[in-house]
Order: structure tokens, then sequence, then C-alpha cells
């Protein structure tokens, strides 16, 4: 599996942007359908993924940058 990386600012611009530019579409045609709203969804569920490396975000471990730390739960 071929992997890439997106940067945290990237990825909070896209979080912050998609559902505006949804809402412009949704405004300039009137009316979305479920099929709107789904490519929607699954868009918002890839970038979640994304931002919590495909797992829960309650299964993160934080991992100090000092090696002497405990790692942090």
């Amino acid at each position: 599996m071929k992997l890439f990386q997106i940067n945290e600012d990237d990825l909070a611009e896209l979080e912050h942007t998609l559902p505006q530019v949804f809402d412009m579409l949704a405004f300039h045609a009137k009316a979305t359908t479920p099929q709107d709203r789904r490519w929607l969804q699954r868009v918002q569920q890839i970038l979640m993924n994304v931002r919590w490396n495909y797992a829960p975000h309650t299964d993160i471990t934080v991992i100090p940058a000092n090696n002497d730390e405990e790692p942090a739960t």
C-alpha cells in the first residue's frame, strides 16, 4: 500500500472549508440530493480517518519527545 502525507495545517483547512463548499453548492443548486449528502459524508469520514490515523480517536497513544518521560494515556 502506498501512503501519502498531509500536513496538519492543510488538513485543518480542508476540514474547515469542505462544509462551506457544500453549502455554496447547495445554495446554487437550490437543493441537495441524498446522493450529494452521502458524498459529503464520505469525504468527511475520509478526513476524520486521516485525522485519527485510521483508528478510533480513543485508541491513540501520546509519545513524548523526550524518551525519559513515561507515555501519556
